[in-house]
């Protein structure tokens, strides 16, 4: 299996989502940051019907033919991906943001023409789940009525809707399975299957028609909870809230997260720097145990790497000092509140953790292996914050 590098995050500190550079959702970490990864993929792409002679195509947004641009949405953890299509001049963006304080992921499709001839193609979003880590076992199924499909292992369930699916299919994502939804998607559409179970897949679209300089919406919204009915109920409330309800309560958020950050004179692109680091510390921290992320796991089988998505105390020392400094103390009260319920009885720390304080894969666990600097750090740390208060 390759090594995803995700281009971006966004969150609320319990998802975590990753995004390539053509707005692919790589991962989607529920209800924590660091465990389960929930997604195996989850890609955007656009089917160009036949025209003439030519056959019908269907386009990853990661395909060479389109090209991509990324930023973040002013100081928020609002993402756009911009793509512009060159043999056809479609331009597609992609607004994703997590809500504020929910388990919901927002993505807003914006389609538009800005070529002098009639534009006629279809939207899809794949995804693969995987949800609690686990290929098989999961299951899925749709309910037109209301334009939701939800997706379901144990107590994770993933409800998928939008105001308007004009087309839809669950099937196996299983290679060379005849009800693919990834496999029904080269066709220009798709079977319309309701249900299935094992390893599981889904693929929604929309019918995009558009005159010269023509735009046209859509949304697609991913609610999470621990059951089904909770999950849909979610979709359901942010489809009657509306995008633009959504991305301001959301925006409000991250506003008032950097106004707590103490002022600092420099230039603007270090001043941006600056509040954007700390816009992307705060997905990376666990609330509810203190404990900071070192990174969004993008290595899971430790192929190029030894994983970064745990929490090393060493890491995490130099993080919270630095929220410190910038106005950020609450991160470092609860940083040393999970230190002493995670210190050995012989008194050291390891090297990594689960956020949950759980011991996390290590290859320095003899006594004569230890990372003492791990330890260090902490004591280092404890008594920094001693002399503050």
């Amino acid at each position: 299996m390759p090594v995803y590098q995700p281009n971006a995050i966004v969150g609320n500190s319990h998802i975590l989502v990753t995004v390539g550079a053509g707005a692919e959702l790589m991962s989607f970490f529920c209800p924590h940051i660091d465990f389960p990864q929930n997604l195996h993929e989850g890609m955007p792409a656009v089917y160009f019907p036949a025209e003439g002679s030519s056959r019908g195509r269907l386009v990853w947004t990661f395909d060479s033919s389109w090209e991509s641009r990324q930023r973040y949405v002013g100081p928020t953890n609002v993402l756009e991906t911009q793509l512009s299509h060159g043999p056809t001049g479609l331009r597609l963006c992609i607004t994703d943001f997590v809500h504020a304080s929910e388990p919901l992921f927002v993505r807003h499709f914006q389609v538009a023409n800005p070529t002098d001839r009639p534009l006629r193609a279809k939207l899809f979003q794949y995804l693969d789940l995987q949800l609690g880590e686990v290929q098989q076992k999961n299951a899925i199924h749709f309910h037109p009525d209301q334009n939701v499909g939800a997706a379901y292992w144990r107590n994770i369930c993933f409800a998928i809707g939008s105001g308007v699916l004009e087309d839809y299919g669950c099937g196996r994502a299983t290679p060379g399975s005849p009800t693919s939804a990834k496999q029904q998607m080269e066709q220009g559409h798709l079977n319309r299957q309701l249900e299935e179970i094992g390893d599981i897949d889904l693929a929604v679209g929309w019918e995009v028609s558009l005159a010269p300089g023509e735009r046209v919406a859509h949304d697609l919204i991913i609610g999470v909870d621990s059951d089904e009915r909770a999950a849909v109920e979610r979709v359901e409330a942010a489809r009657q809230m509306g995008w633009e309800t959504l991305l301001r309560w959301t925006v409000s958020r991250w506003e008032e997260h950097l106004a707590q950050a103490k002022p600092l004179r420099i230039e603007q692109d270090l001043r941006d720097a600056y509040h954007r680091c700390l816009l992307a510390i705060d997905l990376l921290a666990d609330p509810d145990t203190g404990s900071i992320l070192a990174a969004p796991e993008f290595d899971p089988f430790f192929e190029r790497s030894g994983g970064y998505g745990y929490c090393w105390p060493r890491d995490a020392v130099e993080v919270c000092l630095a929220l410190e400094a910038a106005g950020y103390p609450h991160y470092l009260d609860r940083f040393l509140s999970w230190a002493c319920r995670t210190q050995r009885q012989e008194g050291y720390w390891e090297q990594r953790y689960w956020l949950s304080g759980q011991r996390g894969p290590a290859w320095c666990t003899k006594e004569d292996t230890l990372q003492i600097d791990q330890t260090a750090s902490v004591l280092f740390a404890m008594g920094r914050h001693a002399r503050a208060l």
